[in-house]
């Protein structure tokens, strides 16, 4: 099947007042006949956990999730995933506001077994997407799960390797333009996607950014979490751009005269330090 007649054909199957699929009508009547039921009830309840929150989103839309099933024979040429299957976020066509939806292929819909984090780390994806697309987007996705949903805590091997990290560990923002999310040294080792160095980054800083402003709006993570969006969403140019202008971060996050990215990032790691000595010794080494 080519590219173009795929969005020609597929059709819409509503799961809940928050989820969406489309498929082909054939994959349709699998999933009315029971396929996937599994992973869409586990999907459902992982799109509750971000919807219950209380996001404030564009037009006073409540979350909708879109998520395209694709076969798998042109579902890396759909998705831009270069694996070939899984789960992955991309272009909404069919959602003006919520412009991230979910790509996945029929078999991984159908009988993959997936993680918890994997998922809540897409689905802010689509979060974000309704506000900004900016390059640091990974860091907010990472963000989401472990410190407004306290993800930390059930992960203590990303707590402990965020914990044990010497400052010159800690890749700048810099660095992190320079090599990408995944340059072929890091998925040679298989790390799972949250201890990877550029994911790790980019969660420190937008954690770090989000643990400012939670102290300015009296410990409210769902108060701050609602302004950045909306400030971040106000940088038209910078979403046109898929960039950031560090000026404009340091004087929204409160930085000081001298005062940069390296600064947010550690003040994040240094709570998280403290919270790894409550955890459970992880089974990362």
């Amino acid at each position: 099947m080519k590219k173009s007649n795929f969005f020609d054909k597929i059709v819409e199957y509503k799961i809940s007042d928050n989820y969406r699929l489309f498929a082909l009508p054939d994959f349709i009547t699998k999933i009315q006949n029971g396929a996937g039921s599994a992973n869409i009830k586990y999907f459902n309840d992982r799109i509750y956990e971000i919807a219950e929150l209380d996001i404030e989103y564009p037009q006073k839309r409540s979350l909708l999730v879109t998520m395209i099933v694709i076969p798998r024979e042109i579902y890396a040429e759909l998705s831009g995933n270069p694996y070939g299957q899984s789960i992955n976020g991309s272009y909404n066509p069919f959602d003006k506001i919520f412009r991230t939806a979910l790509y996945i292929d029929e078999q991984s819909f159908e009988n993959w077994i997936f993680e918890r984090l994997a998922i809540l780390h897409e689905l802010s994806h689509v979060v974000h997407g309704a506000f900004f697309s900016l390059e640091l987007r990974e860091g907010f996705a990472e963000m989401l799960p472990f410190y407004i949903l306290d993800l930390e805590k059930e992960y203590p091997e990303h707590a402990r390797k965020i914990a044990d990290l010497l400052p010159e560990e800690i890749l700048t923002i810099k660095e992190v333009r320079q090599r990408g999310y995944n340059p072929p040294n890091v998925v040679k080792e298989n790390l799972p996607i949250s201890l990877r160095p550029a994911y790790i980054a980019t969660y420190l800083l937008m954690r770090g950014i989000l643990q400012r402003l939670t102290k300015e709006f009296g410990g409210d993570k769902i108060v701050a979490l609602n302004r950045m969006l909306t400030k971040f969403a106000e940088f038209s140019v910078l979403a046109k751009r898929m960039e950031l202008k560090d000026e404009m971060i340091w004087r929204f996050a409160g930085l000081d005269a001298g005062e940069d990215y390296r600064t947010l990032q550690l003040e994040a790691q240094a709570e998280i330090v403290e919270l790894a000595k409550e955890l459970p010794l992880p089974s990362y080494t």
